[in-house]
């Protein structure tokens, strides 16, 4: 199959598609979104003297990412408990918890936003068939 120019739904990469982890159903922009993009870079402006000299602590590197993330890039979830069994609404404070405690989900939130494959167009998804 050849390469297709714009292969990559604008409306998904920018709205986010579904994808499931562990049991739970979350909508994740791609990395690229301008929202995304944007928030990271504000929130990165205050510590670039030391991001480019590489002496931001981890702490502060997660919090950027982790922020910037449940702003623009995991948009909402659903089928998401807390560990008492509760049913768990998406809001930004719930995102940030579950980021910052939860590497794996945060690693997993970050490789599904990067990988282009879940924004495919409708129309190459059907030719791809």
């Amino acid at each position: 199959m050849a390469f297709v120019i714009n292969q990559v739904s604008e409306e998904k990469r920018a709205h986010g598609e579904w994808g499931t982890y562990n049991g739970g159903k979350f909508l994740v922009a791609h990395t690229s979104s301008n929202a995304f993009q944007q928030t990271l870079s504000r929130l990165q402006r205050p510590h670039l003297k030391k991001i480019e000299k590489n002496q931001i602590s981890a702490k502060q590197s997660k919090q950027i990412m982790c922020e910037s993330i449940a702003r623009d890039l995991l948009l909402d979830w659903s089928d998401v408990q807390c560990a008492d069994g509760s049913s768990v609404d998406y809001s930004f404070e719930t995102a940030m918890q579950a980021l910052m405690n939860d590497d794996d989900f945060r690693d997993w939130v970050q490789e599904f936003g990067t990988d282009l494959d879940n924004y495919r167009a409708e129309e190459l998804e059907d030719l791809a068939k």
